[in-house]
């Protein structure tokens, strides 16, 4: 399983729990964006497929290992797209147009000082970037030509109809998370902030539940490996649960979804930058 950082104060350092280099990791991520890809029957939201197709440029912020930017970028042939992390988890392959840009996401990004800005900014798994308060969203706007577009996507960090054993986890990674001072709420709050820039326009949000209940379909099996493999990979690390029991509290909290049909929520929010 992939390895976690160990200390609050690397919680806050970083939007990644889980050492994205890890192989294990890496192929979570990747079926995590086929999932999402099906879930949204796509890659984005934002209405930019027609400037993608004539020839854009596009900016993924904590890209990962690029798993979207290969897929959008294969897609989109006319287009330029760059991956920008903290962490260099990509492939020294890639397609032609695509590159990758490495940098501390808590600091101001390289582009705006070079004058490079983007028809399209695309986050992915924003929840723990913008949520832990180093990161101002502002750096996202400025980053973006005026007339461009901005989407953010986060994966709810509650599970809705819970068990009592996903209940408990949930409550002591909640706990884990305030200390960090992670803003747990940070989703509900998003597209307020996104307004109080006073930069943006056409501020959409739209969300999509999905059921945890692995014997309803493909996209919920899938959506169950993710979330509890996460969550059990964070209490051995964290809350010192045993290795050896991680398959089997895996099945624990995957059984105990079926019995309650619990969900998650999947969000993205898509906005408009004012033309000056």
């Amino acid at each position: 399983m992939g390895v976690m950082q160990s200390s609050v104060n690397e919680i806050k350092n970083s939007h990644y729990l889980i050492n994205v280099k890890e192989e294990s990791e890496i192929e979570r991520l990747q079926v995590e964006h086929h999932m999402l890809r099906e879930t949204w029957r796509g890659n984005f939201s934002s209405p930019v497929a027609q400037k993608l197709e004539s020839g854009a440029e596009v900016l993924d912020v904590g890209c990962g290992p690029g798993t979207w930017l290969f897929d959008v970028a294969s897609d989109y042939p006319e287009s330029n797209f760059t991956g920008y992390d903290t962490i260099q988890a990509y492939p020294s392959f890639k397609p032609f147009n695509v590159e990758f840009c490495h940098g501390d996401l808590t600091l101001e990004m390289p582009f705006y000082k070079s004058g490079r800005t983007f028809d399209y900014v695309h986050v992915n798994s924003a929840f723990f970037l913008l949520s832990v308060g180093k990161f101002d969203i502002n750096e996202l706007v400025r980053v973006v030509k005026p007339g461009g577009w901005l989407e953010i996507c986060a994966i709810d960090p509650f599970i809705y109809d819970t068990g009592p054993i996903a209940n408990q986890t949930l409550y002591n990674f909640h706990e884990k998370m305030r200390k960090a001072q992670v803003d747990l709420s940070f989703v509900d709050n998003l597209a307020t902030i996104l307004d109080n820039t006073g930069q943006l326009q056409s501020i959409q949000h739209d969300y999509r539940c999905v059921s945890l209940n692995r014997t309803e379909s493909q996209i919920a099996r899938a959506a169950a490996e993710i979330e509890f493999r996460w969550l059990v990979t964070f209490s051995v690390e964290y809350l010192n649960t045993p290795k050896a029991d991680f398959e089997k509290n895996v099945e624990i909290l995957c059984a105990e979804a079926e019995s309650h049909n619990s969900y998650v929520k999947l969000h993205r929010f898509f906005c408009q930058k004012i033309l000056v």
